[in-house]
């Protein structure tokens, strides 16, 4: 009796488990579809993430697209310089996707990665340019975030809004917002 109560115990704890994970996954893409529905026509985001020897770049694209409002609108671009040892953005990504239990983004991740002897610019400008000109499609509005930035839950929305605040206040039609805000 004793056994069969503990066997018990265990079975409904893994399926207690099992089922709060899932639910987590159904709330978050709830908050997905209610914020892809906010933002529709708003345009796409490319982010730029630039990373030298930087093991926090990979935490940086997964919460892009945890805290993106829209994050099928996000695609994130790493252009990251490795030698041997080092954790790579990808693989970091994938650990904590699957550690979390939340939607794999995958499909909107691009990863450009170079060891010491071929690039010495992974932290340069020149390489922000590469990885827009080479691994960008076409997005409305690109973002170059440093590794280990923390983003703001809806950065997305706050960055389009602050675009468009800027577009305002100068009436250039294609203002560039050279700083962080604070809400991001």
């Amino acid at each position: 009796l004793l056994l069969a109560t503990v066997v018990g115990a265990i079975a409904g704890l893994a399926l207690w488990n099992f089922f709060g994970t899932r639910r987590k996954r159904v709330v978050r893409d709830l908050q997905i579809r209610a914020g892809c529905d906010r933002v529709r026509g708003q345009g796409s985001i490319l982010v730029v993430i630039p990373s030298f020897r930087d093991d926090r770049a990979g935490v940086t694209v997964f919460d892009a697209f945890q805290k993106a409002a829209c994050p099928w609108r996000v695609t994130v671009a790493v252009y990251q310089e490795l030698e041997e040892g080092d954790a790579d953005a990808l693989d970091t990504y994938y650990r904590l996707v699957r550690s979390q239990g939340v939607r794999d983004f995958r499909d909107k991740l691009r990863v450009r990665t170079l060891d010491s002897a071929q690039t010495t610019s992974a932290g340069s400008l020149a390489c922000v340019r590469e990885a827009v000109e080479q691994m960008g499609q076409d997005e409305r509005f690109v973002l170059i975030a440093g590794p280990g930035v923390a983003l703001a839950r809806g950065w997305d929305e706050i960055a389009v809004k602050e675009w468009e605040a800027a577009r305002s206040a100068t009436h250039v039609s294609d203002p560039v917002v050279t700083h962080h805000p604070a809400r991001i």
